[in-house]
């Protein structure tokens, strides 16, 4: 028997990064540590981040980075989100395609920047 109701919580499955290949609105380097004290101060918790990148995983792995150097403890989850620019024109903008990754998955690794073992 249940006896509570939904628990939420709260997931970003597209967050852009600085540094984001083909859409990066942050500016410099310096913008990191904004933009990480953001995320670790938002309310209510993030506890899923797909890091977003069109076709790459650079900024994922630089997540991954500052979360080994002790930033982002609170959040639980990191994964890929690789963002594909489709060649197909839309009313306003463009057609993406999102492949959003598992970093348990044992067939899948990140190298290079890129995705390999589908």
């Amino acid at each position: 028997m249940i006896n509570r109701g939904s628990e939420w919580r709260r997931w970003e499955p597209h967050i852009h990064t600085p540094g984001t290949v083909l859409n990066n609105q942050f500016g410099n380097a310096a913008s990191w540590d904004a933009y990480l004290a953001a995320l670790e101060n938002s309310a209510p918790r993030i506890q899923a981040i797909a890091v977003t990148d069109y076709y790459v995983t650079d900024t994922y792995e630089e997540m991954l980075g500052h979360r080994a150097n002790g930033r982002l403890p609170d959040i639980d989850l990191f994964f890929p989100n690789v963002e594909i620019r489709l060649d197909v024109a839309a009313r306003s903008g463009f057609v993406n395609l999102h492949l959003l990754v598992s970093p348990e998955d044992p067939n899948v690794s990140v190298r290079g920047n890129h995705l390999f073992g589908w």
